[in-house]
């Protein structure tokens, strides 16, 4: 099963995401999260700015 950050990164940029496939398994996984967080974190600040 695939966790949140993993379907966030896969669904807000799939060419990304792609590329880290080819990651190790553990520095994957923190880079989804940190990914995630980035990205969940602009869109919020964009959405204030509308």
């Amino acid at each position: 099963m695939k966790k949140i950050y993993e379907e966030i990164t896969k669904k807000k940029s799939k060419t990304f995401y792609y590329s880290t496939l080819f990651f190790p398994k553990e520095i994957k996984k923190k880079v989804f999260l940190l990914y995630a967080f980035l990205r969940t974190t602009d869109d919020l600040i964009d959405q204030k700015k509308t």
